[in-house]
Formats: structure tokens, sequence, C-alpha cells
């Protein structure tokens, strides 16, 4: 026979919580509410989470709980959505293995979500400190009562949500069927997914509530939960959600939520502040502690330097010594060089006359040397005009010896000339002409002078 479906199917994901799994697990089995399943699977923990289960699973013998493991870790949204598709109830509830719920939160929200038709419900949350009360703890608490006051005042579960998750985790998650089968399983954030799973659900128009006079979640803090993991991964996982789902939530922002949007923006701000401050905290203190073995070595090394110090403070008694010793010395000497400045003195007025004696020598040697410039000057300057006439006879020779060769050659020619028989025909046959020419030139100087 197939056994009955259950009405709510409990949902624990489970990774190295082994300090608290039990009592989680407790808490549901003491639940007044009897009609349920409860889906546990450890997520690949390294420490004894999955061991303990088991016992707690065979000392319970409880057929209501169901164990599974997985061989490597798939992360919380993943560990959930499987346990989401292996339930079988009407209502999903959802409890992280280290927190604790009240014996009558299922009683309480399933009969509070039959009555008002409801699609999801939560409680108010109940912090659990491992450690004493701190100033982070404190500043939690006065933003938890600040998110409470909003949500009464606010009448407005999506408004109130803007302002932050006041839901704080998956733990306060109680909804139905039919939410996850319009919607599917949460998304694969690591810090903000049961966040982006509530924007997602207002969205859609699911109908939302938070009983506030119902703390019915022990939320545990302690140093291993996953929001203070690495809190500024988490603020950008944050803010990066809203960047992704402010195009989405243009039809939903009137003047309220965008206040409300403000606020929540404004509280990341302050937080990415005071978290950055806390790192770089963080960092001095470590770098705090890399020093402290330096300052044992500095002690180490004034020791020593104190030790040399009080060598040294000896040394210089004797180096007093020393110089007692050497100012007698310096008296004696200052007596030698007292005798050695009279020297010196005599000496310097022996070099003053020889030095008058050069200078006067070196101006004797000075206007010779003008001289004798001078004169090299002129010796070139006639050196330089012999040179120039010896050029020009030179020329002038061989000029003429050029004519008087010319006029040997003419000479020679004239004289052959001369000797020739046709010359002498020539002349011969000029002659009269020769002589009527020199009668009209003397008759023609005597017209002229009448």
């Amino acid at each position: 026979m197939r056994p009955p479906v259950p009405i709510i199917s409990v949902i624990i994901p489970v990774f190295n919580h082994a300090h608290w799994v039990v009592e989680a697990v407790r808490s549901v089995l003491a639940q007044s509410f009897s009609d349920w399943e409860l889906l546990i699977i450890d997520d690949a923990s390294s420490d004894q989470s999955y061991a303990l289960l088991q016992s707690l699973q065979q000392e319970s013998n409880d057929s209501r709980l169901q164990l599974f493991q997985h061989t490597e870790n798939q992360g919380a949204a993943c560990t959930l959505n499987e346990a989401m598709q292996l339930a079988q109830g009407s209502y999903f509830a959802i409890l992280n293995s280290d927190d604790v719920w009240h014996p009558d939160r299922l009683a309480t929200l399933y009969a509070k979500a039959e009555q008002d038709k409801l699609d999801f419900v939560a409680g108010a949350v109940q912090l659990q400190e491992e450690q004493p009360h701190t100033a982070e703890a404190q500043a939690w608490l006065d933003w938890y009562a600040r998110m409470q006051r909003h949500y009464v005042q606010d009448q407005d579960f999506l408004t109130s949500l803007l302002r932050g998750n006041f839901l704080i985790g998956t733990s306060n998650f109680f909804f139905h069927r039919r939410v996850f089968e319009q919607l599917g399983g949460f998304s694969d954030l690591r810090y903000v997914h049961d966040y982006e799973y509530l924007l997602r659900l207002c969205r859609a128009d699911f109908r939302l509530h938070c009983l506030w006079a119902f703390p019915g979640l022990k939320y545990r803090w302690h140093d291993s939960n996953t929001i203070r993991e690495k809190p500024r991964l988490a603020l950008h996982e944050n803010i990066q959600l809203f960047i992704d789902y402010l195009p989405l939530m243009a039809e939903w922002l009137n003047q309220q939520r965008l206040a409300a949007l403000h606020e929540h923006l404004s509280d990341l701000l302050a937080y990415h502040e005071t978290e950055w401050r806390t790192e770089i905290h963080a960092r001095l203190l470590t770098k705090e502690q890399e020093l402290f073995p330096l300052i044992v070595d500095r002690d180490a090394w004034i020791k020593e330097r104190d030790t040399l110090i009080q060598q040294q403070q000896q040394w210089l008694a004797d180096r007093d010594a020393w110089i007692q010793e050497r100012d007698t010395v310096i008296s004696q000497q200052q007596q030698w060089i007292k005798d050695r400045d009279a020297w010196i003195q005599e000496r310097d007025v022996a070099i003053q006359q020889l030095q008058d004696l050069s200078a006067l020598q070196q101006s004797w040697i000075t206007e010779r040397d003008h001289w004798i410039a001078d004169r090299d000057h002129w010796l070139a300057e006639r050196d330089g005009l012999i040179a120039v006439q010896q050029a020009q006879l030179t020329e002038r020779d061989h000029w003429l010896a050029d004519k008087e060769h010319y006029i040997s050659c003419l000479i020679r020619e004239r004289d052959a000339l001369q000797q020739s028989r046709a010359y002498r025909l020539g002349r011969a046959l000029l002659k009269p002409l020769r002589l009527s020419r020199d009668f009209l030139v003397r008759n023609k100087w005597r017209i002229n002078h009448a």
C-alpha cells in the first residue's frame, strides 16, 4: 500500500554543521503538527554531520525522516532545489541545519496559510548567540527591530522587503507547493538566493504574510554563518541582485517603495564601510602578529646594544686617558709650531723678495716676447713679399725668353724672305710706286703747310 502524501515537506540542507544539526532535526521531530515528511540532504560535509544524522535516524526510528548524501558539494541552492523535487507535501518548509524551530511553528504557519489562503508565510526571528552578546549582534537586533516597526507601519510586504531581507534566511520559508511549481527553484547564488526568491514571489503576485507576533524561529549567530563568511562578497551579490532587478521592478516602485529601497541601499553602503573598516582592522591585527616576533628580536638587539654601549663607555674612559697624553704631546708640538712659524715667516720674506724679482723678470720676458713676435711678423711679411717678387721675376724671365725666341724666329724668317728672289723681284717692281708715293707725301706736306 502506498504511504499517504504528507501535508508538509520539511527540508534541511546540511553542510559542516555537526555542532548544531542534531538540535535542528530534533526541533522538527518535536513539532506539535505531525503530518510531515523530513528530507535531509548532506551536501558532502567534511565533518561528522552525516554520521550524527545516521545515528539520529536509527535512534528515532521515524519513517518520516529521509536521509540523503552528496558525494560532492553542490551548494545550498542546488541542494534545496533537489529536495523540493523530491518533496511530496502540499507545503514546503525549510530549516537550515544550524537553526531551531519553535515546537508550534508548523502548526501555526499552516493554520495561518489555510485560514487566509496565503501562498507564503513567515514568522518572527529570535537571535540565538553562540558567544556572549557582542556589539555586532546588538547592531543586528537594532536593525531587526527597525524592520519590524516598518512592517507594521508600511502594511506592505514588498515595501518592507525592499528595506531589507527581514525574513533573515530560508529557515523562515513556509510556502505552498504551487509557488515552486510556478517559480521553480532557487537561483544559484551563494548569499542572497533567499532574497532573490522572495523578490520573484512578490513579482508573481503571490500572497505573502509575516506573523511578527509569533517568534517561531531561533536564528543561530556564529562565526561560520554563510552570510558572515565573506561579508563584502555577500554585499556585492546583494547589490548586483538589485542592479538585475531594478528594470523589472519599475512598475512596482511607488514613492513609498522607492523610499524603502533608498533606505536599504543606504544600509548596504554603511555596512560596506563597516566591513571595510573591519577588514582593515583584521589586516592590522595580522600585521601586528607578524610584528611581535620582530619586537622580540628588537628587544634582544637592544640588550646586545646596551652591552656594546657599556663596552664603548670603557673604551671612552681609555680614550680620555689617551687624549690627556695626547694633549701633553700637543703642548710640546705647539712650542715646536711657534718656532716653525718664525722660520716660516723668515722664509716667506725671502720668498716674497724672490717673487718680486721673478715678477720683474717676467715683465722683461713678456716685453721681449712681444718684440720677438713683432719681428717674426715683419720677417714673415718680408719673406712673403720676397716670394711674390721672386715669382714675378721668374714669370718675367719666362715671358722675356718667350719673346726673344719669337723675335729670333721673326728675324730669321725676315732674313730668309729678304734673301729670296721673289722678294727682290717684287721690291724692284714696286720701287717706282714707292718713289711716287714718297713724292706725293712730300708735296702734300708742303701744300698743307702753305
